[in-house]
């Protein structure tokens, strides 16, 4: 796999202690194979930037129609309307809107970027935290994913890769001596339910998930709880005695509890 220069992110953030051990900055890669209608970030879906309206924070002043020349913004009758289609992300209105009711999400970085940006961190690691990839889906990137991996551990920084797993075991295999730690999701046991909410069924996933477990990577099996969907004792006990006895190497497993998020996001990315 031929390593890229640049990719494409849409946060960092710095003192994540939910993203792994220790004191963690985590690093959000944009785009993902999956349409998990639970999404809590959306935005992270496509690869490309996308503008998002916060129309709470929105006064309808005017001031970004006034400058827009695709016509994406205009306010009628004290409303403001945004045609998402027509917008080619020049971020000009950004640049004029006072009330941070504007945010282009997602943004053009290199692997060196990255680890300037997060250089100021690194003391307060210590023993057990370092920096967690995380999305979206990292592995939708992969060959800037490598570069991003290869340069961090070139500094000895511990890596944690959250991801679901969707990803050709070529690629999976690539990323092994550079990832520390797997949070590894597992949404649906049932493949056929999987598939219904997620886009594709779980047979790739649990095959990279059988991988790791062979090459001895150490594993956090995450089980999101999504009420009506997969509520029930199979997906509960799927990381237990039940199904996955076997896998010495995921030392620890937990239920992520649902929270609705991704409606509000959708409704601001202009997908509702």
């Amino acid at each position: 796999m031929t390593e890229r220069k640049e990719g494409t992110i849409f946060n960092i953030q710095r003192f994540c202690i939910t993203d792994g051990d220790g004191i963690r900055t985590t690093v959000f890669f944009k785009g993902c194979p999956l349409r998990c209608k639970w999404c809590h970030n959306p935005e992270s879906q496509t690869t490309k930037p996308q503008l998002l309206f916060k129309a709470s924070r929105c006064v309808a002043c005017g001031s970004c129609a006034d400058t827009c020349k695709n016509e994406v913004h205009r306010i009628v009758d004290g409303l403001h309307g945004v045609d998402f289609e027509s917008c080619k992300k020049c971020g000009e209105c950004m640049k004029v809107c006072c009330y941070d009711a504007l945010e282009l999400c997602g943004h053009t970085v290199s692997p060196g970027e990255i680890l300037e940006e997060m250089k100021p961190d690194f003391p307060y690691y210590g023993e057990k935290g370092g920096v967690t990839v995380s999305g979206g889906e990292p592995l939708a990137q992969p060959e800037f994913l490598l570069s991003v991996l290869r340069l961090l551990k070139e500094k000895g920084i511990n890596v944690y890769l959250e991801t679901c797993g969707y990803a050709k075991r070529e690629v999976m295999e690539e990323l092994l001596p550079y990832v520390d730690c797997f949070l590894f999701d597992w949404k649906c046991t049932d493949s056929s339910l999987h598939k219904e909410y997620t886009g594709v069924d779980n047979r790739l996933i649990e095959e990279n998930l059988r991988l790791l477990n062979s090459r001895g990577k150490r594993i956090v099996l995450r089980c999101p709880i999504i009420p009506g969907v997969n509520d029930n004792a199979d997906h509960f006990n799927c990381h237990s005695s039940h199904k996955y006895i076997s896998f010495s190497f995921i030392f620890a497993s937990f239920p992520v509890i649902f929270i609705v998020l991704g409606k509000l996001q959708q409704k601001r990315a202009g997908d509702l």
